[in-house]
């Protein structure tokens, strides 16, 4: 499953110093008082909406399998796909003093989001719910991860640019030794 190398992957991505400048950037008061901002998605939302159709999908199984009539989990997927990318990342504004809490959230949404499909798994397991039902959890988690790291990725993108790390990193991080020229 995708979700859990998730955090692993931003560690070794992002390090310290572009935190500590995404940090001061969001503390800075003169982008608070004009309310500048940046296109992202509504990462709260999307998070929350995901989390409530894995539950209402361990819903649907565990009563469907006491009506015997349940959906294909083929046709489950399709869904899925579908409504990952038309109903979820809606695009919003990301003010410049809220670049550390979309972070924060972005990290702290993983570890939900590892509770939550290990806690839908299990509720299916034991409500004796078939092995490929409980496999499409994870398909679908891996769906929602994919769609996710195509969203949030630019915006880190966008955010690093925002606060000066990217610009820093050029000017001064060049690794090139450039050699006088004598006349």
């Amino acid at each position: 499953m995708k979700v859990d190398s998730l955090q692993k992957e931003f560690i070794n991505k992002y390090d310290e110093n572009a935190m500590k400048f995404i940090d001061r950037l969001s503390k800075n008061k003169s982008f608070t008082f004009n309310k500048n901002s940046i296109k992202a998605f509504n990462l709260k939302e999307s998070m929350d909406d995901f989390q409530k159709v894995l539950d209402g999908f361990s819903t649907y199984k565990i009563q469907s399998m006491k009506e015997n009539n349940s959906v294909s989990n083929e046709v489950i997927l399709n869904k899925m796909e579908t409504s990952i990318n038309k109903d979820f990342f809606h695009e919003s504004k990301l003010l410049y003093s809220d670049f550390s809490s979309f972070i924060g959230t972005y990290l702290n949404s993983i570890i939900e989001m590892v509770e939550t499909t290990n806690n839908v798994k299990s509720s299916m397991m034991e409500a004796g719910v078939d092995q490929d039902s409980i496999a499409v959890v994870n398909e679908i988690t891996d769906m929602f991860i994919d769609r996710l790291q195509e969203s949030f990725n630019p915006v880190m993108e966008s955010i690093l640019w925002a606060s000066g790390y990217k610009s820093h990193q050029i000017l001064f991080n060049n690794k090139t030794t450039v050699k006088p020229v004598f006349l």
